[in-house]
């Protein structure tokens, strides 16, 4: 990774967090110490905001929407059907959650504005330099706001700017966020195995090098490379000329081994900018 995507996170009302004393400053590779409850997962959570936090899209590879996911492993999906979802991102449940992010290069995007003074003016687009983006979540009205250097953003805007960081909604998102949840790795396991991306993983030799960078360094057995048989995800062992290749499910590897080798395919896949 080159330079950081996020020098400066600010962090007020946003799930178990009131408030920094003061911003965390963010290098491109950074590891977040503390005890239970100080607040690690919210700082990972805050920064996955950034993907897209704006309603109505869904980036992979959870099938989800970002608020949607964050809101559901936290009080379930009934809070969603509810519609409290946005309470459950606010400290408190109550009140207005807002994160501010300093980017770490200066991003572009498209941003509306009216051409002509009169009331009938047409409605055309300015490109725009930005250095910070601010998410605003009220759980008291319902609403997520997002501004761009104090101009709120649309979902096309938004987009635009996710495309002048290198990133995008389907395929390259700027965040992947891994929570430590059986569920989440499930999840990503469905969409590793789906036809078109494991397609590519094999056509770019990426199950190969996951054996190869995790697995051989650490076993004494011979294994060559990630594949699916009889509707499952194993690893290729060799043994023999004479008996032939065994193919033995992750799972049996150890969950910890398992877990690994689903996050390199899948990052090798999407290609984040930001690993949380």
């Amino acid at each position: 990774m080159g330079s950081a995507v996020v020098r400066e996170l600010d962090i007020t009302e946003f799930r178990g967090i009131r408030r920094l004393a003061k911003p965390l400053e963010l290098s491109s590779f950074n590891v977040l110490i503390g005890r239970n409850n100080v607040g690690k997962t919210a700082v990972l959570e805050a920064l996955y905001m950034l993907t897209m936090p704006l309603p109505h899209t869904i980036p992979p590879p959870y099938g989800r929407g970002v608020v949607d996911f964050i809101a559901e492993k936290h009080g379930g999906s009934a809070a969603r059907e509810q519609g409290r979802k946005w309470s459950l991102l606010v400290y408190g449940y109550a009140g207005t959650a807002v994160l501010k992010y300093r980017l770490g290069v200066k991003a572009k995007t498209s941003i509306p504005t009216k051409i002509g003074s009169c009331a009938e003016a047409a409605l055309g687009f300015k490109e725009v330099s930005i250095e910070s983006i601010q998410v605003e979540i009220s759980s008291e009205r319902d609403l997520l706001r997002v501004l761009a250097d104090g101009v709120e953003l649309e979902s096309s805007s938004y987009e635009s700017f996710l495309a002048s960081m290198g990133a995008d909604l389907k395929r390259s998102p700027i965040a992947l966020y891994v929570p430590n949840d059986s569920s989440a790795y499930a999840q990503i396991s469905s969409y590793v195995m789906r036809d078109d991306v494991f397609s590519w993983i094999e056509k770019e030799g990426a199950h190969r090098r996951a054996v190869q960078d995790i697995i051989a360094p650490a076993v004494y057995d011979k294994f060559t490379e990630v594949t699916i048989r009889r509707n499952e995800l194993c690893v290729r062992k060799e043994v023999s000329e004479e008996i032939g290749p065994l193919y033995i499910g992750v799972g049996s590897l150890g969950e910890g081994v398992k877990r690994v080798l689903l996050i390199y395919m899948l990052v090798e896949y999407l290609k984040p900018k930001l690993l949380l």
